[in-house]
């Protein structure tokens, strides 16, 4: 913990500059967790609790994590990791999913050199979505984590996406998750991308950093656990779950081959 401290109270400084004198960090804070909660409470309306599930990873799923107790008190929520072994992932979901004392709902899918060599043969345009070389690691954590909640009866999967590129002022609402929910029938959620959390970022210049600090505060009592994963560099989620990794062995492997 003496490690990571030092890095909190410069990232903390750092906020406290950037940001009109009138309004504490405190207050920046508060409204950042509270514009985010009413963004899944929007996004959740229409959704079964029980059978909901989250894409978990990153500081910007465990953000979510957080708040969904403060919508539903009385539902655990169920929780998706997919990665290869030994993989940041999987190491970073474990971490919360501890912490926040919901390890029995938590389900992962530990991906194999099988499964990547079963997908080699289209790496050039998968047959879902006709994707590229450089999307692909990403398009197929999706693949495998919805192949996996349909196993457990989960019908909705809500997911961090869109958080780095609203935070770095570069809008995308439309990810390669959302073709693959269509493909398996299942309904995705994407509270970063709900309209007035969007417009609120926009407005008041929230950036990555903002969030990262407002939940190492929030989970205080857990930050020598998990402030690896609050303040993690940021990586494609197919480099961090291994998948890039894995796929570019294989392809070297084929290469030689031939």
């Amino acid at each position: 913990m003496e490690v990571g401290i030092p890095i909190y109270k410069d990232a903390l400084r750092e906020l406290q500059k950037k940001k009109p004198k009138t309004q504490s960090y405190e207050e920046i804070q508060s409204e950042l967790r509270e514009k985010l909660r009413k963004a899944m409470e929007k996004t959740l309306a229409n959704v079964n609790k029980n059978k909901l599930g989250l894409l978990l990873s990153g500081i910007d799923s465990l953000a979510l994590a957080c708040l969904y107790p403060t919508i539903y008190s009385d539902s655990t929520l169920k929780t998706i990791t997919v990665g290869c072994e030994n993989s940041l992932d999987l190491n970073y979901a474990n971490r919360i999913v501890s912490c926040l004392g919901i390890e029995n709902g938590h389900y992962e899918y530990v991906i194999s050199k099988k499964d990547v060599e079963k997908f080699i043969p289209k790496i050039h345009g998968i047959r879902i979505l006709h994707t590229n070389d450089f999307n692909l690691p990403n398009d197929l954590i999706f693949y495998f984590g919805l192949k996996l909640v349909e196993k457990y009866d989960i019908r909705s999967v809500m997911t961090g996406e869109g958080a780095d590129e609203l935070f770095s002022g570069n809008i995308c609402t439309h990810f390669a998750s959302n073709d693959l929910g269509k493909y398996f029938r299942i309904n995705i959620i994407q509270p970063y991308l709900e309209s007035e959390f969007m417009e609120f970022v926009k407005k008041n210049n929230i950036k990555k950093s903002d969030l990262r600090i407002t939940f190492a505060d929030y989970l205080s009592d857990h930050l020598s656990d998990l402030f690896g994963v609050i303040y993690a560099r940021r990586f494609p989620l197919g480099q961090s779950s291994g998948l890039t990794d894995l796929i570019n062995s294989k392809k070297q492997m084929v290469s030689k081959r031939m």
